[in-house]
């Protein structure tokens, strides 16, 4: 089981609560699955049978106050 080796914080989606996991932690599955920063495992999970990857940037287009849309930032 893979075990982390940096500290993260992570909200569980059942209780809400803040969770502070330390190096050395094996978080279960569900909470692994919230844990997307390869850098703090010593060897990325699996979840499901597939590698987590690596985090994908997501661009919101906002609308300026003129109602035209401007690029993202």
């Amino acid at each position: 089981m893979p075990h982390l080796i940096a500290a993260v914080y992570v909200q569980d989606p059942d209780t809400h609560e803040d969770l502070v996991l330390t190096p050395g932690d094996e978080p279960p599955p569900q909470i692994a699955v919230l844990i997307t920063n390869r850098e703090a495992w010593d060897t990325p999970p699996e979840v499901v049978g597939v590698m987590v990857e690596e985090e994908v940037d997501v661009v919101v287009e906002q609308e300026a106050p003129t109602g035209e849309k401007k690029p993202p930032a």
